[in-house]
């Protein structure tokens, strides 16, 4: 589904017009209509306040513009049970998985390079299913206890900047 499908399937899913999107996202109606109609695309400044709108644009428009590098688990997997204790047993299935896969492989010249290569492939997959569950975790986690994504967003970046993450 495309970006533009995905913002008129998100307004209508919650009875919005296109004036009211619009004012949500602080954006002109007109710019709206014409991306979700596909005349434009959409721009980043859009881009930006649907992600603050919903966290469920974030992973359609990191899909999209990656190529798929980080992709929308929710189009593959649309049944996924979001439920945030489900969800907590995701991941920690795909962490287990993961780190099973990273104790794997075993980086010295004396291994075999192709035994390792295919080592490598399948923590590369271990780690993209973590990658993807923890996008849905988090998303999942702001709405269901009602966090504010752009101030966690500033604490993070504060911490990381302090090393204290």
């Amino acid at each position: 589904m495309s970006l533009a499908m995905t913002v008129t399937q998100y307004r209508k899913a919650r009875g919005l017009s296109q004036e009211l999107l619009a004012i949500r996202v602080k954006h002109h109606r007109s710019t709206l209509a014409k991306v979700e109609s596909g005349e434009r695309p959409c721009p980043p400044g859009l881009e930006a306040e649907l992600v603050r709108e919903n966290w469920r644009f974030a992973l359609k428009i990191a899909d999209e513009r990656t190529g798929g590098w980080i992709s929308n688990m929710l189009e593959h997997c649309p049944e996924m049970d979001l439920h945030p204790a489900a969800l907590k047993e995701l991941m920690m299935k795909e962490l287990h998985d993961l780190k099973t896969a990273l104790e794997g492989l075993v980086l010295a010249k004396h291994i075999d390079p192709d035994q390792n290569r295919e080592r490598a492939r399948e923590l590369w997959h271990e780690a993209t299913d973590v990658i993807e569950v923890a996008a849905i975790l988090r998303g999942v986690m702001e709405e269901h206890f009602n966090l504010d994504m752009p101030q966690l967003v500033k604490e993070h970046e504060m911490q990381r900047r302090e090393m204290k993450r």
